[in-house]
């Protein structure tokens, strides 16, 4: 069944680039801008320090900061390295285009949609910054099922002594937001890729190919967080209501049903944008050989 899961196939990929392609060698040699991670470094540092004073001079306001802190961490950090990521993609694609070798690169036998993808292979890999990434989102995540956990049962221990079923609920809860960030990052970088190709085929400009990339994923992205807040506290009550029941069993069984639903609006959204570059997955496995 995952087989037939475009996310899979392409994350799959990802971690498996073909590394002794020669465009994969020339494009991962090529020097990268360092200044966007020392302002996102900068960002992060500025958090912290205002949560520091946030505990320090509004304790209850602090305190709740720091308990969803993780998650706040876990989908801000995406949305920032999502947006980097699809600048480098989208501008080392108009680039090519304006040095005139992107056609160039079209001819070889790998194929156009082969091209591309060692394009994206080559900007995520660059210094291993894919391989960091995944490992600080699995710290965030290790965060939110170790801390929030234990912070969260202490709380609902202390103030009503629920039952199991209550404890269940909140166990599959937190279970399933730690799944929401790793699979969100997971998204945010394909959706992010395929967006910075699209944008870099049109134009060879490569300060506007990072402009409209950087708009168009930051909107999504937002738009996309937007209606999870409203699925969350708007549509998810509302069928509370119309079925009537306060059933623990259904509010269980929800946060499963939430996340299977929005994985699958993600994977029709990545679907749409494979669709929208013309892409040839018979070109794209045979990048294998170069693995």
């Amino acid at each position: 069944m995952l087989s037939h899961l475009l996310t899979w196939r392409l994350w799959r990929a990802l971690w498996r680039p073909p590394m002794m392609h020669p465009l994969y060698q020339q494009l991962i040699g090529q020097r990268k801008r360092e200044g966007w991670f020392q302002i996102r470094n900068a960002f992060w540092v500025t958090i912290g320090f205002a949560i520091l004073l946030m505990i320090a001079y509004m304790p209850i306001i602090g305190f709740w900061l720091m308990v969803s802190g993780p998650i706040w961490y876990g989908c801000l950090n995406t949305l920032l390295l999502g947006s980097l990521w699809t600048m480098d993609i989208a501008g080392t694609v108009a680039r090519d285009r304006s040095q005139q070798r992107y056609d160039l690169h079209c001819l070889i036998p790998d194929g156009v949609t082969g091209v591309h993808w060692i394009m994206i292979a080559a900007r995520l890999h660059y210094q291993g910054v894919l391989e960091r990434s995944m490992g600080e989102i699995q710290g965030v995540i290790q965060v939110v099922l170790f801390v929030d956990l234990l912070v969260l049962i202490g709380l609902a221990l202390a103030i009503s002594s629920p039952s199991r079923e209550s404890l269940l609920e909140l166990f599959v809860l937190i279970l399933s937001i730690a799944w929401f960030i790793y699979i969100d990052r997971i998204h945010a970088i394909l959706t992010g890729s395929l967006i910075g190709l699209s944008i870099g085929q049109r134009t060879q400009l490569v300060g506007n190919a990072r402009l409209w990339s950087f708009g168009l994923f930051l909107l999504s992205q937002m738009l996309w967080y937007l209606l999870i807040v409203i699925g969350i506290f708007v549509l998810i009550p509302l069928i509370f209501q119309i079925l009537g029941t306060e059933s623990v069993w259904v509010s269980i069984a929800m946060p499963l049903i939430v996340l299977s639903v929005l994985f699958m609006l993600r994977e029709m959204i990545l679907r749409r944008l494979w669709r929208g570059l013309q892409a040839d997955m018979d070109e794209f496995q045979q990048l294998e050989r170069f693995v």
